[in-house]
């Protein structure tokens, strides 16, 4: 028989009492490298703006019960069907899903600017960020300077990667204040404004969510996005996304704003490779992810801000100059008229972007009407 001591039964309390203490600690407080605690620049005060949502308009869909044999077309699984009347793709292939349907792209060569783009930045707002918002704020000159000089129509704006739900998509200043408008009227202003707007202070949460903030921005905002403006989203982080859905979930989500992918643009300054001064940072590879599937670009953080933002507003610039197209062609086949006439040189089609760019000395005149017909594959 074992004999338990008085000293026996106190330590028999205390081996769980220790145990019980050590589980009780926050492990949050861990991953929130309390060990940067006081580094970097003041939190910036919050400025939250709540703009009302205005009613999304219903989307009519697209598909017209093609392929189906109960109205006369054929099956669509087989290849079978005559076009003609909604059915199957008869060349037995061409498409996986869905029949060969014949699509046109319309647009108007602005008059007045070279085009419109509404442009989100998703900051990172964790303890480690202070020194890259500063930089950002720092060297954004160098990325909007060509587009007040171009004078092109733009509205920004500015969330965080904080994903808790009262803040999740939350957007910091007003939007009146960070649009060409407000640049043209006053330009050092609209400057100030965002610079001073875009440090965003560091007491987010150390869970970065930015592929779910913003989507949760144009959740609260629809307003924001402008039908015939380009949308770009920016993200700067140093840590990996931690967003709970597949990426290509979230990137379906943006692409489902604009009617033609090639309006959306994801661009990422994110955490590329392990160096000395990020030794707690992680990889930004959702980030990544999602630029590559919106053939958008991502920079590593630790690149030097003002080449980064300069190469940045540049590549956003050369979108403006493009024709996305609705549709993917079948086989590229593309034919181009400019106010009625077929143009068959002068232009080039981007498979990545699904896009019609014209040379330098081939745009069109402002008010051209510029159609792109073509074949593509039809929805069930």
């Amino acid at each position: 028989m074992k004999i338990f001591t008085s000293s026996t039964f106190k330590m028999s309390l205390a081996y769980p009492l220790i145990a019980l203490l050590i589980t009780g600690c926050n492990q949050q407080e861990f991953y929130e490298k309390s060990f940067l605690e006081g580094v970097g620049i003041p939190d910036a005060p919050e400025e939250i703006l709540e703009i009302p949502d205005l009613p999304i308009a219903d989307v009519n869909d697209p598909t017209n019960g093609g392929g189906d044999p109960t109205n006369g077309g054929g099956d669509p699984t087989n290849g079978g069907g005559d076009p003609t009347n909604g059915g199957g793709d008869p060349t037995g292939g061409v498409c996986s899903v869905g029949s060969p349907t014949n699509a046109q792209d319309s647009f108007t060569q602005n008059t007045e600017r070279e085009g419109k783009v509404d442009i989100l930045w998703v900051i990172d707002d964790s303890r480690s960020m202070g020194n890259e918002q500063s930089s950002l704020s720092y060297n954004f000159e160098a990325f909007i300077r060509e587009f007040i000089v171009r004078d092109i129509d733009f509205t920004m704006g500015i969330t965080t990667t904080d994903g808790r739900p009262r803040r999740a998509g939350l957007a910091r200043g007003n939007f009146s204040s960070l649009t060409s408008v407000a640049a043209q009227n006053n330009e050092q202003a609209f400057i100030n404004d965002f610079k001073n707007l875009i440090k965003v202070g560091t007491r987010g949460s150390p869970k970065e969510m930015g592929l779910h903030t913003s989507q949760r921005f144009f959740e609260r905002y629809p307003s924001f996005v402008r039908d015939d403006a380009f949308l770009v989203l920016v993200y700067v982080s140093d840590e990996e996304d931690r967003s709970s859905q597949a990426v290509q979930s979230y990137v379906d989500s943006l692409f489902s704003l604009k009617d033609k992918r090639g309006q959306l643009k994801t661009y990422a300054i994110v955490l590329k490779k392990i160096g000395p001064s990020k030794r707690w940072g992680s990889l930004g590879d959702r980030y990544v992810e999602a630029t590559n599937l919106t053939n958008g670009v991502s920079t590593d953080i630790n690149q030097d801000f003002y080449q980064t933002l300069t190469n940045m507003g540049g590549s956003i610039l050369d979108l403006l100059d493009t024709f996305p197209l609705s549709g993917t062609p079948i086989d590229g086949d593309i034919r181009i008229t400019v106010n009625g006439n077929e143009v068959n040189q002068g232009w080039t089609y981007d498979s990545n972007s699904h896009s019609i760019k014209f040379d330098a000395n081939s745009i069109p005149a402002a008010g051209s009407i510029v159609i792109a017909f073509y074949q593509k594959c039809s929805e069930i």
